[in-house]
């Protein structure tokens, strides 16, 4: 069945190209059109610069203004929409940026308030700003490499055949005392703890259970699912949530 589906590329479904797709399909010389978030601009008298980014690469794209009013209005933190062309870059950090056409303001940054800089921020003050974290440097490499990671294990068990099973978060047993369970309750009854389902359940330590079962009917089985320990330790070798791979 597996073979059955073909691949869709992300123009047959409509989507706009990333960054990280437009730099590595297009050819110096291609007229092209990209839309991020600003992460830093520099305007001097003649030129402007400004890195472009939409968390498909490690570092932004820079552009090129090569009239410094069209960066009028360009904050760090501002979505803005370029069109441009592709050229060779003579700097040692890229190897190609683009040569603005026009720029397009989609949605404006206060510059005096945006609290995300080109610097680096320590982890205590991304906790505070949690809505804009994500477009820090750190959090998303983190994040990339989670994605890369997760898809090369399914990658993985899936070309040796495993069955992916999706053990439930909510469950009544506690994995053979696998680790202290966090209850679930139902506030505002008279027996918390059991009224909603008619006995204690807890959030799922491990899935260990539920792959033994379907073991028994599938050849090779893996799941790949949050698990939680109500540990009480604050040290960075305990995890209250945290994905347990098992197979």
């Amino acid at each position: 069945m597996l073979g059955s589906f073909r691949r869709i590329s992300s123009h047959g479904l409509g989507l706009v190209p990333t960054l990280r797709r437009v730099m590595l399909d297009n050819a110096v010389g291609t007229d092209i059109k990209i839309s991020g978030w600003v992460r830093s601009v520099r305007v001097q008298k003649r030129i402007a610069f400004a890195e472009i980014s939409d968390g498909s690469t490690l570092k932004g794209v820079q552009v090129i203004m090569e009239d410094p009013l069209m960066a009028k209005g360009l904050t760090t933190g501002c979505s803005v929409e370029i069109a441009g062309t592709l050229s060779d870059s003579p700097g040692r950090e890229q190897s190609k940026e683009i040569q603005a056409n026009s720029v397009k303001i989609i949605g404006d940054a206060d510059a005096e308030t945006y609290p995300l800089q080109k610097k680096r921020h320590t982890l205590e003050f991304l906790r505070e700003i949690g809505h804009l974290r994500p477009r820090s440097q750190t959090i998303g490499a983190v994040t990339r490499l989670r994605d890369y990671a997760e898809v090369g294990l399914h990658k993985f068990f899936h070309d040796n055949e495993f069955v992916r099973i999706h053990t439930p978060a909510l469950t009544a047993n506690d994995c053979e005392g696998g680790g202290e369970t966090f209850n679930v309750v139902t506030l505002g009854t008279e027996h918390p703890e059991s009224d909603f389902f008619g006995k204690r359940v807890n959030l799922t330590v491990s899935g260990q259970l539920h792959l033994e079962v379907f073991a028994g009917a599938f050849k090779r089985v893996y799941a790949l699912n949050p698990a939680f320990r109500a540990e009480p330790s604050q040290t960075g070798r305990h995890l209250s949530e945290f994905w347990m791979l098992e197979a």
